[in-house]
């Protein structure tokens, strides 16, 4: 049995289609899907159907699915804020089916197979606790990747030992049961093994942040509860990608949010961060905390951000 586990693909459907075409192509039975497929390119309702199409043993609706969901409700209280105009749009363009669809789907899940413990998860806490450790999270491994690049291979076993250097992180993973986990959210492929329990991020397919703009996912091969991880990374055609963005409707409702999802597309980096930070700085200097900002302070951090070269224009 192949086992084929994709997560965060962010409305990107090309990236979707060839890393789906190339689990096909070696084997993949049955497929894993761990969240957050919207809320970035705007091809979501491509990549649902293409989601709905396959053999799955899991799907899971992520984070951004629940900001979705939530707009149903109080998150309406955002219309028409320029900060959220992506999740707006979104949400506008999505089906009924396929919203209703992402609301019927869980946000973690459990089962057996043979024997043994799958678990699945978008957002897994023992990886994204706070404090953090910093390995696993998007900005940390963008600045040190930046100041010193390293290699995948070395990036797992650092990730692993810093994980493991912590007594609260240690003393929660020893009380996991053993078992398979699978989990994403943070946008960077992953996995380890610890005393039985086997942990698998496969990373981004279409968003990625590990500074590899191709498309990111997972096969795990069960030879008989013998199990072996093998990552894979899957070219597909960025600048098509970007190209089909920018000539979305997107691009007329947020060219800021344009800006930064091509830039990520393009390069494998993570861009969210930079503009955000610089986001809060902006509201701060406004006298100003929370979400949303109104569009006045919007418009101010737009005007200062230099997107030409992806920094604050004053620095």
């Amino acid at each position: 049995m192949i086992y084929a586990a994709f997560s965060d693909m962010h409305g990107n459907s090309l990236a979707f289609e060839a890393g789906v075409a190339d689990a096909k192509k070696r084997g993949a039975d049955k497929f894993i899907i761990l969240g957050d497929f919207m809320n970035g390119l705007p091809f979501v309702n491509v990549v649902i159907e293409l989601i709905r199409g396959l053999d799955t043993l899991a799907v899971l609706r992520g984070n951004h699915g629940d900001y979705l969901i939530d707009y149903q409700g109080e998150g309406r209280s955002t219309k028409g804020f320029k900060q959220f105009s992506l999740i707006h749009w979104c949400y506008d363009i999505l089906t009924r089916e396929n919203l209703e669809y992402i609301a019927s789907l869980p946000a973690e899940a459990s089962l057996e197979v043979n024997g043994r413990g799958f678990y699945f998860y978008h957002n897994f806490p023992l990886f994204y606790r706070n404090p953090k450790v910093t390995e696993f999270h998007t900005s940390h491994f963008r600045i040190k990747y930046e100041e010193s690049p390293f290699t995948h291979e070395e990036y797992l076993a650092n990730a692993k030992a810093a994980l493991l250097s912590r007594s609260d992180a240690l003393g929660e993973l020893n009380k996991l049961p053993r078992g398979i986990y699978f989990f994403g959210h943070n946008h960077i492929q992953f996995n380890m093994e610890h005393e039985g329990k086997l942990f698998i991020n496969p990373g981004s397919c279409g968003f990625a942040a590990d500074c590899d703009c191709t498309a990111a996912y997972t096969l795990l091969h069960d030879k008989g509860g013998t199990f072996r991880v093998e990552e894979r990374r899957v070219e597909y055609d960025t600048q098509k990608a970007a190209q089909n963005l920018r000539g979305s409707g997107l691009f007329d409702v947020s060219p800021l949010w344009v800006s930064v999802i091509e830039r990520q597309t393009l390069t494998g980096r993570d861009c969210f961060s930079p503009f955000l930070t610089h986001l809060n700085e902006v509201k701060r200097s406004f006298g100003f905390e929370g979400d949303p900002a109104s569009d006045h302070i919007w418009d101010a951090a737009v005007e200062a951000w230099d997107a030409e070269n992806f920094k604050p224009k004053r620095s």
